[in-house]
């Protein structure tokens, strides 16, 4: 195997969450769920992660909110156009790409008032 299945397995054994192990590896989150499958599949001992819930330092768990992604990885060319169009009409990037995808995905820009 290699070692990011490695560094994933052994992660996952500390109980760190699938999404917070694709933030600090910097992978989509369905790569570490498809390689913890593959690793429970070959009998590697991982825990199954309760939904809204996290374990902390002494085991007993502690409730948490659910995640709500507040951020979109996307290629350098693609965050310069979008930066500049953006400045063109005297938003933020995250203004104008947040309109841009509710225009692609509702048909028409949600007013925020």
């Amino acid at each position: 195997m290699n070692s990011r299945y490695a560094e994933i397995v052994s992660l996952a054994k500390q109980r760190v969450r699938p999404v917070a192990i694709a933030n600090q590896l910097g992978i989509h989150p369905n790569t570490v769920y498809e390689n913890i499958r593959k690793a429970r599949k070959r009998g590697e001992d991982i825990e199954t992660f309760a939904k809204g819930r996290e374990v902390d330092a002494d085991g007993t768990g502690e409730a948490i909110s659910p995640v709500t992604p507040r951020n979109l990885l996307i290629p350098m060319r693609l965050h310069s156009l979008l930066e500049l169009r953006a400045s063109e009409r005297g938003m933020t990037t995250s203004e104008y790409g947040q309109r841009l995808l509710e225009r692609a995905l509702l048909g028409t820009v949600v007013r925020h008032d």
